[in-house]
């Protein structure tokens, strides 16, 4: 069914507040899942191509889903911003407010997602203006006696207790050093353990009990992601330095004076 004017507008905004949340085209060192065409491909629209600019790619697939497979278009959203937040974490990082706009925009189309309206995942996120603590607690005020009796307790625990424990704990932590923890949060079936704020850098956080020491390859494939998310961030920081070099601040070439 063909789009009114009032949908085919949202449908544009929709498309332009998700533009960021993930490349068009995957990085070939990277998650080969963190692209619009392969969140097209895993909802099942992989029939629905991706070609030609960014933009107006990202509005067709979300039109077309709307047109003629209105039933996915709330998987297709969910689905981009749960590899959104993925994609984010070493950028700016999708805003608690991002969400409530998306989640406006997506009424005037009919739609409402209680994944992305839940308060707990809501309040996980970080706000584009963050409050600064009245009180942020430093290092030497911090109880370490208490942090200590609690681990303790956890190692008391039963094994399939220790894990949600385990979270706790790490959050009380984070809150004794002033690091603004966020509790976890579930999106489609996938939850996050919790957040923290570093240097105003959010970090996501998978927390994992485990009773022996972490092996040696399981090390070195976390060290692999973090050389391949250095790699990348430093492309991105050389290719604004590139274009900044060839664009004026008012987006037109530069030309010297003379």
């Amino acid at each position: 069914m063909a789009l009114g004017l009032a949908e085919s507008k949202a449908i544009s905004e929709i498309a332009g507040l998700l533009y960021d949340y993930l490349p068009g085209t995957p990085h070939p060192r990277a998650d080969q899942r963190i692209s619009f065409p392969a969140v097209a491909q895993e909802t099942g629209l992989g029939d629905f191509r991706m070609g030609g600019s960014k933009r107006p790619a990202i509005t067709s697939l979300l039109e077309l889903t709307l047109e003629r497979r209105r039933e996915k278009f709330c998987d297709l959203v969910k689905n981009i911003v749960k590899r959104g937040i993925v994609y984010k974490a070493t950028k700016n990082g999708i805003t608690r407010e991002d969400i409530e706009q998306l989640n406006e925009l997506i009424q005037k189309v009919h739609f409402k997602i209680p994944d992305l309206w839940d308060p707990a995942f809501l309040q996980s996120l970080p706000r584009r203006n963050p409050e600064p603590p009245h009180v942020e607690q430093r290092q030497d005020h911090v109880d370490y006696s208490s942090l200590r009796t609690d681990f303790s307790r956890i190692l008391a625990l039963e094994p399939h207790q220790r894990g949600y424990a385990f979270e706790e704990f790490l959050n009380k932590v984070f809150n004794a050093f002033g690091l603004c923890p966020r509790a976890a949060f579930r999106l489609t079936g996938e939850q996050i353990d919790g957040s923290f704020v570093l240097d105003s850098d959010t970090y996501l956080l998978e927390a994992k009990w485990e009773n022996k020491p972490t092996a040696q390859p399981d090390l070195l494939v976390l060290r692999s992601c973090q050389i391949i998310t250095e790699r990348i961030s430093l492309a991105c920081a050389a290719g604004e330095l590139y274009n900044s070099s060839l664009h004026g601040s008012g987006g037109v070439p530069a030309r010297s004076s003379t």
